[in-house]
């Protein structure tokens, strides 16, 4: 049963390491978030909605991690990646680097804490730190 919480997701930077490989604990994470979440792409990779991802991705992942992140759907947007966000639903927006723009639209919005940094180049480990308890986004804090 998914959860009522919207889930985004960059991808390099986050699944994927400066040098293209998988991050660590990346698999783990697919794997947790895809069946439990409405789960998008939020990166410059998908932003027209390319489908190309699943291709670029299949050459990285294993078939098991490629047929679960066939079920991440597309986020488009064009000036800013907060263009996509669905604000009127609980978030966590997971990515390694937020823009002044965008920042500033969260705050808005009221939702800067449900962005997630996840910078592997300080914390290789990162995404573990989202199997045993993924964050409450912001929306759902009174």
């Amino acid at each position: 049963m998914r959860s009522d919480i919207d889930i985004y997701l960059n991808i390099d930077g986050v699944l994927l390491d400066s040098d293209s490989r998988p991050a660590n604990y990346s698999r783990e994470f697919i794997k947790y978030i895809v069946p439990n979440f409405n789960t998008y792409w939020l990166s410059s990779r998908s932003k027209d909605g390319n489908f190309m991802i699943i291709k670029e991705l299949s050459k990285i992942f294993e078939p098991k991690i490629v047929e679960l992140i066939g079920g991440i759907r597309p986020a488009r947007w064009s000036f800013a990646k907060t263009q996509a966000i669905d604000f009127s639903r609980p978030f966590l927006w997971f990515d390694d680097e937020l823009v002044v723009h965008e920042r500033l639209e969260l705050i808005r919005n009221n939702v800067l804490e449900s962005w997630i940094e996840v910078n592997l180049t300080r914390d290789e480990n990162r995404l573990s730190d989202f199997l045993v308890r993924l964050p409450q986004p912001a929306s759902c804090i009174l």
